[in-house]
């Protein structure tokens, strides 16, 4: 028989198997009339003569079970009995399975929420080239006590020159742009705006397009944009004809020249909310629309500070060893430059600005959903133990019948694996609504939110730990059976002392495991709710009931901010003084102040 031809034959009888049963068993009644009809030729009566047939082919259903293993697929047959015969015990127990699957979706679907957010913020590689070497070097202050601050452009420019340690370094900062469309009103989207070398240094490639050149990067130079894959799908139907359309931002023309990946703008929020003051920017998650810095020692003197600056390690280099060195330029334009009195450097890790905060707080909440899912594990082991209790006599019978410990250990996992598979796909729905709830309230200062969901990594992770879980639930009844009195049970007497000891002790076992487990969790729930209330009751030394907040920002087209003849900016202070007369003119408002971080 050939390969192909072996297989079918095999295919079949696992997919049709009561055909091909109903075929077999034909053909063996068919050999043993063949066999009886010879023994009757030979003078014996018919009944004899199917006794002498019947004793020539041996056992019958014998030789049948061998013909079946002879098929290779008599264990995935097996399979399919033991799913069959779980299905039925589990309907005819609709309490104790609704009880299971629900305690082990609460649990799992709690730990798959989680899971999938950890797994988005912390443990997806990120989009950016070797990220591990990237580090943000930020400029301090002793005068103020700050460590985080944006540094000024010529400091830039002369860090950038001096360095030894960096192989690269590039200048970035996010600023809100008005988008004003060719029908409607103005939308305003998030910005950054870069030096020509930041997509090299993060070893970005677009996705369309190019990025820009030196030469766009100059003062006065060409106005060029990239947009963000979000906006590019969202706004612009994903249309590769985008390049080259001119954009119109701060009602200024932009031409598109490119695309950039979802992620290109990884620690940028984060960078603006470490940070001891920046530019406007609302850090909604995502960069829409990429410009190229322009600056100049005239629009940026040494005496503001609007921009950050990443570095790229250099080879054996460390991020000490960058630090030291930038410290010691550092202290060198402090004496040739007033304005850098009291001036230092602070060099970190991007990994750090970006995860520093958040990944402890994300590991403890894994960590405390974890042991949500070991309680319902818990529970659900001491239902299963209840009802190996009620199931005792049936499993004593059928050891009596010859079943051995691995045939009933082999069902029991397979109840107990359907069970949990259930379990495990009603908690994806829980999980579903629980994440959906999760990305509501996470804080906007959460690198990577956007990435967030629940993908096939996530599934299949689900799947290991339900798989797990069932595996060791099936441990319950089969140590159940293990230690079971089979002949006091087969003559219903019912538990022996030894046996019942034996059980009682093992419950005692999970109510301890699970009550210790759940006064983890109260405290830990207790020290947090207390950490909260004090967190509420801090006084933040204002009264902020009553008290109304508006943000705007002004097209640099028509309200030039020109940081040469800063902080006389002539055309900003008018409009927030008409402003300031116009919120205060309004009923039942008692008082109106503007706060400008400029």
């Amino acid at each position: 028989m050939s390969l192909l031809s072996d297989l079918r034959h095999r295919l079949r009888g696992l997919f049709f198997r009561s055909r091909v049963e109903g075929e077999r068993a034909e053909e063996f009644r068919f050999h043993l009339e063949q066999a009886a009809e010879k023994y009757r030729r030979q003078g014996m009566s018919a009944t004899e003569a199917r006794r002498r047939a019947a004793l020539a082919f041996g056992n019958v259903p014998a030789t049948m079970e061998a013909v079946r293993d002879q098929r290779g697929t008599r264990w995935l047959e097996d399979v399919a009995h033991d799913l069959r015969y779980a299905v039925r015990q589990l309907a005819r127990t609709p309490g104790f399975t609704a009880v299971a699957v629900i305690t082990l979706a609460l649990g799992i679907g709690a730990n798959t929420a989680i899971f999938s957010v950890v797994d988005g913020v912390l443990l997806r590689p990120v989009v950016l080239s070797d990220a591990d070497r990237l580090v943000v070097v930020w400029e301090t202050d002793r005068a103020s006590s700050t460590t985080r601050e944006p540094a000024s452009w010529p400091d830039f420019v002369d860090f950038r020159r001096e360095t030894r340690t960096l192989t690269a370094a590039a200048a970035v900062s996010g600023a809100d742009v008005s988008l004003l469309p060719d029908r409607g009103e103005p939308v305003r989207i998030s910005g950054a705006a870069v030096t020509a070398n930041y997509f090299s240094l993060v070893g970005i490639a677009p996705l369309l397009g190019r990025v820009p050149s030196e030469a766009e990067d100059q003062p006065n130079g060409p106005r060029v944009t990239l947009l963000g894959e979000r906006i590019w799908r969202h706004r612009f139907n994903a249309d590769p004809a985008v390049l080259g359309q001119t954009v119109r931002l701060n009602d200024r023309p932009y031409l598109i020249v490119g695309v950039l990946p979802q992620g290109t703008d990884f620690g940028l929020d984060q960078i603006h909310a470490r940070a001891a003051y920046h530019p406007p920017y609302s850090g909604e998650g995502e960069v829409d629309v990429w410009v190229t810095l322009q600056a100049g020692e005239q629009s940026y003197p040494r005496s503001t500070h609007p921009i950050f600056v990443l570095g790229r390690l250099a080879p054996e280099a460390t991020v000490s060893a960058v630090g030291a060195e930038l410290a010691e330029i550092s202290g060198r334009l402090e004496q040739s430059y007033p304005e850098n009195a009291n001036r230092g450097v602070n060099v970190e890790s991007l990994r750090d600005v970006a995860f520093g905060s958040v990944q402890p707080v994300l590991i403890l909440l894994l960590s405390a959903v974890f042991l949500v899912l070991l309680v319902a594990c818990v529970n659900v082991a001491n239902l299963l133990l209840a009802r190996g209790t009620r199931r005792a006599r049936e499993i004593a019978m059928r050891a009596a019948l010859g079943a051995g410990l691995g045939r009933l250990g082999r069902q029991f996992v397979t109840e107990t694996l359907l069970l949990t598979v259930v379990g495990a796909g009603a908690g994806i729905g829980v999980a579903l609504l629980g994440l959906r709830a999760l990305l509501v309230l996470v804080p906007a200062e959460v690198p990577r939110v956007a990435e967030v969901g629940i993908d096939l990594r996530v599934l299949l992770v689900t799947l290991g730990v339900s798989v797990g879980v069932g595996l060791a639930f099936g441990l319950v009844p089969t140590l159940q059976a293990f230690r079971l009195d089979v002949m006091s049970h087969v003559k219903g007497e019912g538990l022996s002392g030894t046996s019942g000891l034996k059980r009682h002790r093992l419950r005692n076992a999970l109510v301890v495991t699970e009550l210790a487990l759940s006064v983890v969790l109260v405290l830990s729930a207790g020290l947090l709710i207390r950490s909260f209330g004090s967190v509420m009751q801090v006084d933040p030394g204002f009264q902020a009931a009553g008290i109304l907040k508006a943000e705007y920002q002004l097209p640099t087209t028509r309200y030039p901010r020109d940081f040469s003849r800063f902080p006389n900016w002539t055309e900003m202070q008018g409009f927030a003084r008409t402003v300031l007369e116009r919120a205060a003119a309004i009923p039942g408002v008692t008082s109106a102040a503007i706060a400008s971080d400029h």
